[in-house]
Formats: C-alpha cells, structure tokens, sequence
C-alpha cells in the first residue's frame, strides 16, 4: 500500500462508516466493459485494466458521496487508484495483436474507499435500496401523440438496452407486462387510478414519467415528473438524432435521479437528533468502556450525563441521521436500544 494511503485506514470505522449487510456488497462491485486498441495486445490490455479500474472506483465513489465529493478523487494516477482495488475478475474476453475486449467484475476495497473520501471531507450521501420505474413516452414534436408500447420508440428501447442500474438504486423501464394495463396517453395525463395499480404491482411509489422530444434540430428535451409528488423537472441532451443520444439522455436522467437521492439522503443523514436513554452498569470500569464505544460509533457527536448511581445511568446520546443508522452503528459494537415510554433502554448482547 503507497504511503499516501496508509494513514486513511485509520478513519474508516469512524467518519464515513456504517455496518454492512450481506446485500450492501452490491455497491462495491462494478461490471465494466473494455474495448481498447494500442501497439499490441499487452499494451491494450494494460490500457483498459488501468481504464477499468479507475472507471470502477468514480462509479462506486458515486454511490457513496456526491458528485461534487467525487471530484477529491480526479487528481489520482493509476498507481493510486490502485490502491481501491479489491479483487478483478475478467468473466469474458477476446484478444488479438492490437485489440483487447474483455467483461470485467471489479470489487472495490470498501473501507479504504470510504476512509480516503472521508479524511478528504466528501460528503456522506449513501442511499437505501431503492426501486424507481421510468415510463418512457417519446414524441418528434412537442404536438405529437406520444409514442410508448410502439416498435418505433427510440427511447423506450434506449431503456430497454440499458436495463437496470447497478449499486443500491434500480432504475428500469416499465416492463411488458404492463402493456395492457396503461397507454401512452394515460400516462401523459399521470392517471392516477392505473399508476396506483402499477405502483402496488412493482411494490414502490417511485415511478418518473419520462417524456422526451427532440429538442430543434439538435439535442433531447426530457420533461421527468414524479409520480410521488408531482414535481416536473426538463433535462436537456445536447447531440445529433442518433441512437447514441437517447442512450445518453438514458444515463442523464440516472444521474439526475441517483443525484435527487443522494441529496435527500444528505439531508437527512446530517439531521441532528437527541434521544434519552438509561443503561444499567456492572461496574464504573464498565460505565467508562461504554461511553467510548458510544462516542466512537458513527454519527454520534455527543454524550452527556443527565444521572449517576447505583449502577444505573441515564444520558442523552446525540447524532446525526436516522434512529436506525445509530442502531446499526451500536448493534456493531453489541449494543442494543429498546423503545420504553419515551426513553430508550440499553444493553449490551
């Protein structure tokens, strides 16, 4: 491990760190594909190693922080960028003199990750898992029925080639199975009665009308609006009527929404609260020992003590975030909070 490195380790229980459940390992792996052509098959291969890596490591940073905390990361050659690196594995590839064309899996080094980004103060914006399902309606012009069952919507099939986001939020079109249940028209006047449908069918309420239209001559004019609250936003495409443009207009509008998520999840992870709680202590030494793994546990900003004796404490734990992030954060260190009449009991198990 370079030198420059060695040093953020240490942080990575603390600032940027919460426990992981076995299906948060998702937000760590990265398929990529490489397509890279130079003087020979070895310097190809090199090349897209080196692109790999780093593409891996801005699209997991992605997943944790915003893109303004990812940009701490831009001035990173390959050496260092290496160091993120947990494991590579190449599931398919093809070589020849000059060409190198590989399916690769990339695992980032969590915790690393996390420890660099948080001595470097990015911002901690790492979502729950999440579901959102985009209804893409396509029309030439803005007076145009809108098009979205049809063989000849360019941007239904843009989704459809790009099917599902990797990470902690998917994002997919509208399947099949919905062609009976809902028109493109119907879904341009937001009916209620069927998205209801659609909502309870695919278990959330996150559901984007997509309507795009060329944008004059040149570029793509997406109008999103959410189903859950109404709010309508346009995002522009710039480009030539290609093919190539709706799949970019595909990646704007997961940016966008991933970005919309992650800012609310901002938000609410830098919300302070403050709870009660009383603890019953074996011994002082035990009283001490406690109070450390509780200051030292993630998100917590303070500790204070309201009453003391008789082996029986009461203090005010506060935090940033939600009650189940402390929960997590403490049941990490074997410690338990249970709800009673207003205050919180704690034990350890």
């Amino acid at each position: 491990m370079s030198k420059l490195f060695a040093p953020f380790v240490l942080f990575a229980l603390m600032l940027f760190s919460s426990p992981l459940r076995a299906e948060d390992m998702s937000l760590y792996d990265v398929e990529i594909r490489v397509d890279i052509t130079a003087e020979n098959a070895s310097a190809a291969r090199e090349k897209a190693m080196s692109d790999a890596n780093r593409q891996a490591v801005m699209t997991v940073a992605g997943r944790l922080t915003t893109p303004e905390g990812t940009k701490v990361l831009d001035h990173l050659n390959n050496n260092q960028i290496l160091n993120f690196i947990k494991e590579v594995t190449v599931e398919d590839e093809k070589v020849s003199d000059v060409r190198y064309m590989a399916k690769l899996k990339v695992t980032i080094n969590a915790d690393i990750l996390k420890a660099y980004l948080s001595e470097k103060n990015a911002p901690f914006a790492l979502v729950e898992e999440s579901k959102i399902i985009i209804i893409p309606l396509f029309r030439e012009f803005r007076t145009d029925s809108p098009l979205l069952w049809e063989e000849n919507n360019p941007w239904r099939q843009a989704w459809i080639n790009n099917p599902l986001t990797s990470g902690p939020i998917k994002i997919s079109a509208l399947g099949d199975e919905a062609r009976q249940q809902i028109t493109a028209a119907q879904a341009l006047q937001m009916n209620g009665i069927i998205l209801d449908q659609i909502a309870g069918n695919n278990q959330t309420r996150n559901i984007y009308i997509a309507d795009a239209t060329y944008d004059g001559i040149d570029g793509l004019e997406i109008t999103l609006s959410s189903y859950a609250n109404g709010a309508q936003n346009v995002i522009k495409v710039p480009g030539i009527r290609s093919p190539q443009l709706f799949m970019d207009g595909v990646q704007k509008v997961k940016e966008y929404l991933i970005g919309q998520a992650q800012q609310q999840t901002l938000a609410v992870n830098t919300a302070a609260q403050e709870i009660t709680v009383l603890y019953t202590y074996a011994n002082l030494r035990d009283w001490v020992n406690l109070q450390k793994a509780i200051k030292s546990s993630s998100g917590v900003t303070d500790l204070t003590t309201d009453a003391l004796g008789n082996g029986n404490a009461q203090f005010k734990i506060k935090f940033n975030g939600t009650f189940d992030r402390l929960q997590r954060a403490l049941r990490d260190k074997r410690l338990n909070l249970t709800a009673y009449d207003g205050f919180y009991n704690l034990e350890r198990y």
